[in-house]
């Protein structure tokens, strides 16, 4: 005996509901997380370090530098890791003058790496600091960590002088 055609159809939609239920759960889907947060003491403008990671959770797919100004985003830059390897990115200029660069000698898209966070210092003197940076590979994604510790917002604070006003970044506030 014949089984009604309806009754196919409505099997095979099933299944096709299933399949797709399933699939929806399972493929996972590319989310941006947040590495940094960046803030400072001379105005209310931020940055975030975000990055998204690859269909397999097992690497970034794309490193992302957001500006924002008054709480939007005025400016999104892909950071390349070639970049980073080869002179580093600059993340503030001002004047014609690297006030913020970060640079890597060892960077991994599936282990993270080494970064180093150069700052002017003093801008009169030219004397600059810089800051040894980790980027390891957590159970959920990536983290940023500074002398061992995971944290997620840097605030950079200036340095000033009386007569010359902000003159270069004292140093980074590092918290959770």
């Amino acid at each position: 005996m014949p089984i009604p055609l309806h009754t196919t159809l409505g099997v095979a939609m099933k299944k096709l509901i299933v399949f797709v239920f399933l699939f929806m759960f399972i493929t996972p889907v590319l989310a941006e997380e947040v590495l940094a947060n960046l803030t400072s003491d001379v105005d209310n403008d931020t940055g975030k370090i975000a990055y998204e990671m690859d269909q397999d959770l097992r690497s970034f797919e794309h490193i992302f530098l957001d500006k924002y100004v008054g709480g939007a985003r005025t400016e999104r830059a892909e950071m390349n890791v070639q970049q980073l390897l080869n002179g580093g990115i600059v993340l503030l200029k001002v004047s014609n003058v690297n006030v913020v660069r970060i640079w890597s000698d060892n960077f991994d898209l599936e282990r993270g790496g080494v970064l180093y966070l150069d700052t002017l210092y003093n801008g009169v003197s030219g004397e600059r600091k810089q800051y040894t940076l980790e980027i390891s590979k957590l159970n959920n994604g990536f983290g940023i960590f500074y002398n061992k510790t995971e944290y997620k917002n840097l605030k950079f604070i200036a340095k000033r002088s009386r007569v010359l006003g902000v003159v270069g970044i004292e140093k980074i506030q590092f918290s959770k």
